[in-house]
C-alpha cells in the first residue's frame, strides 16, 4: 500500500483536479499509511473493515482500481477476486505484472494495465488511464466482458463439463 500512496502523491502534483485515495479495509500497517499519506500531502480514506456488499458499492464509484504489490508466489500464481470484481463493474484496473497475467493471455492496455512494484511506474499508469478516456473506455468495457468468464455458473457448468470426460 506504501507502494501506491507514493503514487498518488505524484499524481496529484501532476494533476489540475483534486485527487482521493480510497483504501478498502485496513490492517496492522494503517497507522504507518496514515503518516505516510500525512507526510505526503495524500488525501486519503482508510475505511476499515466494510461488508462485501458495502466494499462493492465504494469499487463502483472508483475512477480507476490500482492493486500494486510485490512478487511472492501467491502474486505470482493468483488473480485477486477484486479484479474480476471491478471488471464486472466497468472499473478500469491497474495491476503490477505477475506471472498470472501472462497465463491468464490478458493483454495490456487492452484488458489491464500492467505496471511494476515501484511508485514511479504505478505514477505513471495511474496518469495514463485518468487522462486517457478512451483508454479508460476501453478497459471498462472490455473488463466487463471479461468478468463473464468468471460467473459462478459458467465455472461450474465447465467443471461439470470436465469431470463428465
Amino acid at each position: 500500500v506504501d507502494i501506491l500512496v507514493k503514487a498518488v502523491a505524484k499524481v496529484k502534483d501532476l494533476l489540475d483536479k483534486p485527487v482521493k485515495l480510497l483504501i478498502v479495509g485496513g490492517g496492522p500497517e494503517r497507522k504507518k499509511i496514515e503518516a505516510l499519506c500525512k507526510e505526503l500531502n495524500v488525501h486519503c480514506d482508510i475505511t476499515g473493515f466494510v461488508k462485501h456488499k458495502d466494499a462493492l458499492k465504494l469499487l463502483k464509484t472508483f475512477d480507476v482500481l490500482v492493486i500494486p504489490s510485490i512478487s511472492i508466489s501467491t502474486t505470482e500464481s493468483n488473480i485477486p477476486i477484486k479484479i474480476i470484481e471491478a471488471w464486472a463493474l466497468g472499473v478500469p484496473v491497474i495491476a503490477t505484472a505477475h506471472e498470472v497475467f501472462k497465463y491468464m493471455s490478458l493483454r495490456d492496455g487492452e484488458d489491464i494495465v500492467l505496471c511494476e512494484s515501484d511508485p514511479e511506474d504505478v505514477g505513471d499508469k495511474i496518469l495514463l488511464v485518468l487522462l486517457n478516456e478512451k483508454l479508460r473506455k476501453k478497459l471498462s468495457e472490455r473488463g466487463i466482458m471479461l468478468a463473464e468468464d468468471y460467473y459462478y455458473e459458467k465455472i461450474a457448468n465447465n467443471l461439470i463439463k470436465t469431470f463428465e470426460k
